[in-house]
């Protein structure tokens, strides 16, 4: 397969993204540190992610090759709009691999596929011990909360309440 080359938006006549997922500086470096169609090497993420450093009116910015290829090959993103790896895998950054959407779709994405992380969903206690038992749980927006905590903060405000009340009367 040959690799093809499309400007990116935004960075028009400056950077470029390649079918096999690369960046490329269209420009030669102002000092020579550089020749014209240099292939930047990106950095590697704790989260997966491959970026690179564009400089843009004397300004850089780092930014993630998927999205870069993502907006060569597919065009810009709408607002809210974020690059989505279609195999999960965040160092697959060939155009036939990601497609922009929603934080919500990305999401549902990488709860399908098993990679979705949670700081709390292993916790079998709350903050204050209490055990995440049946009884002892409700879920709001897909958290957990609770119930003893919930019973024990209302009390403690209904507590400040009466405080302020019978301060007042006086």
């Amino acid at each position: 397969m040959t690799e093809e080359w499309k400007s990116i938006p935004g960075f028009e006549g400056l950077y470029e993204a390649s079918s096999l997922g690369r960046i490329r500086s269209v420009l030669a470096h102002p000092k020579g540190r550089t020749p014209a169609l240099h292939v930047l090497t990106p950095s590697l993420h704790a989260n997966g992610y491959l970026n690179v450093g564009l400089r843009r009116n004397g300004r850089r910015k780092v930014i993630g090759v998927h999205r870069l290829v993502c907006a060569a090959f597919h065009g810009a993103p709408a607002p809210g709009q974020e690059a989505r790896h279609r195999d999960n895998d965040p160092s697959n950054n060939v155009p036939s691999n990601l497609c922009w959407g929603t934080h919500a779709e990305n999401v549902q994405d990488a709860v399908e596929a098993g990679n979705h992380f949670s700081m709390n969903r292993d916790r079998t206690h709350c903050r204050r011990n209490h055990a995440f038992t049946e009884e002892n749980t409700y879920r709001n927006a897909g958290r957990r909360i609770c119930r003893t905590c919930s019973r024990d903060k209302a009390r403690r405000w209904r507590a400040s309440q009466n405080d302020t009340t019978n301060k007042e009367q006086s």
